[in-house]
C-alpha cells in the first residue's frame, strides 16, 4: 500500500517471524518512512533480517526497535547495514539485551 507512510506496531506481540514477513514487503515498499516495532519479542534473528532489509530501502527514515530481546549479534547487524543505508535518520534500539559489546557497533 503507498498510502501507509508510518506504522505503529508497539506491543504487538511480534516474533521474529513477523518481522520476516514485514522485512519482506519492506523490499519492495517504498512509501513507509517510519516503523515502530518496540516493545514486542524480537530477537537477533528478527533485528538480522531487517538489517539486511535495510540495505535495500531506502524509504525508511526512523526504525523504533526499543524494548525488545536483540543482543549484541543484532545490534552488530543493524550497524552494518546503518552504513549502507543512507535515508535512515533515527534508530531507537534502547531497552534491549545488547551488552556494552553490541552498544560499541552503533
Amino acid at each position: 500500500n503507498s498510502s501507509v507512510t508510518h506504522l505503529c506496531l508497539f506491543d504487538s506481540q511480534m516474533t521474529d517471524d513477523s518481522v520476516a514477513i514485514i522485512s519482506r514487503s519492506l523490499h519492495c515498499n517504498q512509501a513507509l518512512v517510519s516503523l515502530n516495532l518496540g516493545g514486542n519479542r524480537i530477537s537477533d534473528a528478527g533485528a538480522i533480517c531487517l538489517a539486511e532489509t535495510l540495505t535495500m530501502n531506502s524509504a525508511l527514515r526512523s526504525l523504533k526497535l526499543h524494548g525488545n530481546q536483540i543482543g549484541d549479534e543484532g545490534a552488530t547487524a543493524l550497524a552494518h547495514a546503518c552504513t549502507r543505508n543512507s535515508s535512515l535518520t533515527s534508530l531507537h534500539c534502547g531497552y534491549n539485551k545488547m551488552t556494552c559489546k553490541g552498544t560499541e557497533q552503533c
